[in-house]
C-alpha cells in the first residue's frame, strides 16, 4: 500500500472542531452537538461555514474520513488527470457518471487496511467503521460569503449511498467540496495533499489531529507555530497552570512521533517551533 495519497478540500483539513479529542477511558462515548462556525482566514471575500450534527466526531471517525478521501483520490485519478474544468462559481464541472458528487466504493476490511488498523477484517473493526460512517453522514455543512445572507448548503459531510451493513461493501457519496478537491487537477491549489503513510504509522489521538491540522503547510515547507496553537488542535482552552505543564510533556511527545514519519522540527523560542514538513510521493503507486 505504499505511496498512497489523498487530496483534501481545505475545510475539512482547518476547520477547528470538526474533529475533536474524546475520553477513550470511558466505557460510554462523549455525548454533545457538533456545531460551530468557521470564517477560515482569505485574501479574497470571507466565507463562513456553519457545520451542525448530533454527535461530536473523534479521532476514528477523522480515520475513516481520511482513508474514504484516500480511497476516493486513488478511485478518481485518471479523471482528475483530464484537467476539471471550473466554472465562474468555482463549483467544479464533473464529468459523468458522477455529476456533482463521487461515490466511494471498497469493503469495510479494505478501508480499515487503508488507514491502518491492525486487525481490519475482525468484526470489531467493522463495527467502528459503520458506527463512524453513520456519525459522519449525520453532520452537515452549509456556507455564506460575507456579501449575502443566503445559506447554501454543501450537504452532509458524507453520505451513504447503497451500503450493505449486513455485507462487507460500502459506497460512500463524498461531498461537492471533498469532490471538487478529489478531481482537482495537479496544477489546482485548491486541495491539500497528504500521505497516507504517514497517517498508517501514527499511533496516538494527539498525534493524529496535529498532523491532520498542519496540512495547510505545503509539502516541503516550513512554518513558524506557537505550542499553545499546537495544543489547541487537541484540548480546549484552560486557565490551569498545571494542565499546561502537562500539554506541554505530551507535545513534545507528539512532536517525537511526528518526527518518526518524517515531520522535522526545530525550537526557536520558549513558546515557539519551527515545523518542517517532507514532500510528498509525487506518483501514488497501485493499492494493494
Amino acid at each position: 500500500m505504499r505511496g498512497q495519497i489523498g487530496k483534501f478540500d481545505p475545510i475539512h483539513v482547518t476547520a477547528p472542531l470538526l474533529f475533536v479529542s474524546l475520553n477513550r477511558k470511558s466505557k460510554q462515548r462523549e455525548t454533545g452537538n457538533l456545531q460551530f462556525i468557521y470564517t477560515p482566514a482569505s485574501k479574497d471575500k470571507a466565507v463562513t461555514f456553519v457545520f451542525f450534527g448530533p454527535n461530536l466526531l473523534g479521532v476514528d471517525d477523522l480515520r475513516v474520513f481520511q482513508g474514504l478521501i484516500g480511497v476516493g483520490t486513488e478511485q478518481n485519478r485518471k479523471i482528475a488527470r483530464s484537467r476539471v474544468k471550473k466554472n465562474a462559481d468555482n463549483v467544479v464541472n464533473v464529468p459523468e457518471p458522477f455529476a456533482d458528487r463521487i461515490l466511494v466504493s471498497c469493503s469495510f476490511g479494505y478501508l480499515a487496511r487503508v488507514i491502518g488498523y491492525k486487525a481490519p477484517d475482525s468484526g470489531a473493526t467493522v463495527r467502528v467503521v459503520k458506527d463512524c460512517l453513520t456519525r459522519m453522514s449525520s453532520v452537515s455543512i452549509s456556507y455564506r460569503a460575507s456579501d449575502t445572507n443566503d445559506l447554501i448548503s454543501l450537504g452532509s459531510l458524507i453520505t451513504n449511498r447503497d451500503t450493505d451493513y449486513l455485507s462487507d461493501g460500502l459506497s460512500i457519496e463524498l461531498n461537492s467540496s471533498s469532490t471538487a478537491a478529489v478531481l482537482a487537477s495537479s496544477k489546482n491549489e485548491q486541495y491539500f495533499k497528504m500521505n497516507l503513510d504517514e497517517v498508517r504509522n501514527l499511533r496516538t489521538d494527539s498525534a493524529r489531529l496535529i498532523h491532520h491540522r498542519l496540512h495547510y503547510l505545503k509539502e516541503g515547507g516550513s512554518i513558524q507555530v506557537r505550542l499553545e496553537t499546537l495544543a489547541g488542535y487537541v484540548w480546549p482552552p484552560t486557565d490551569s497552570t498545571n494542565a499546561e505543564r502537562k500539554r506541554l510533556v505530551a507535545l513534545k511527545k507528539v512532536l517525537l512521533e511526528l518526527e518518526s514519519i518524517g515531520w522535522k522540527h526545530k525550537v526557536e523560542s520558549e513558546s515557539t517551533i519551527r515545523i518542517f514538513r517532507p514532500r510528498v510521493p509525487q506518483v501514488a503507486q497501485k493499492w494493494a
